[in-house]
């Protein structure tokens, strides 16, 4: 049983491991959870990261290229290593889609159901982010914003319907077209 940080009263979201540690991102703020060797785990210290804001989805957050990527109710966030004592650095990467997150805006997303909807996703092939939301508010994810980490910018993509039911995805992949050679990104 691990105590974190129980005076911000936040619920724990999600754990994501990371480079000698693992991030426990809390619906207000983001905590390192740093300990010895995995051959005699003992925790040695509890500490809340630099400049940061919680997550809000269980599957909205994610490991690579040697950072945590998250969702908040304001955006997706990257934490990133720092020289100042092995710590990590919140940066706000969706700045430019940033009336995505804004309740009233001609392209806001669902944000009340962000916490049961949003997922995050990686693609190492072509080394992007893949968020997936739902706009219209019926819990269903219709709408693809891709992120793309080398060139920092955004692009959407809206997503056909599926059926009556609540589509969540919990995954997202890349699989190349044998016809046409292209990759198609495909969520289930």
């Amino acid at each position: 049983n691990i105590d974190v940080s129980p005076n911000d009263s936040a619920d724990l979201v999600t754990l994501v491991p990371s480079v000698n540690e693992l991030v426990l991102l809390k619906r207000g703020r983001v905590y390192r959870l740093q300990g010895t060797s995995p051959d005699n785990f003992t925790i040695v210290n509890v500490v809340p990261t630099t400049g940061s804001i919680g997550c809000v989805s269980t599957h909205g957050a994610v490991f690579a290229l040697n950072d945590v990527f998250y969702v908040s109710e304001g955006g997706v966030h990257a934490l990133s290593a720092t020289d100042r004592f092995g710590d990590l650095q919140e940066k706000f990467l969706s700045q430019r889609i940033e009336p995505f997150f804004r309740a009233g805006s001609d392209d806001t997303i669902s944000l009340n159901r962000l916490a049961t909807t949003a997922v995050l996703h990686y693609d190492p092939n072509f080394n992007r982010l893949y968020l997936l939301v739902d706009t219209d508010n019926d819990g269903k994810n219709d709408r693809l914003l891709n992120y793309d980490v080398a060139e920092g910018a955004w692009s959407q993509w809206p997503l056909a319907s599926t059926s009556d039911e609540t589509v969540r995805y919990a995954s997202l992949w890349t699989v190349r077209n044998s016809t046409t050679g292209a990759r198609e990104v495909f969520a289930g």
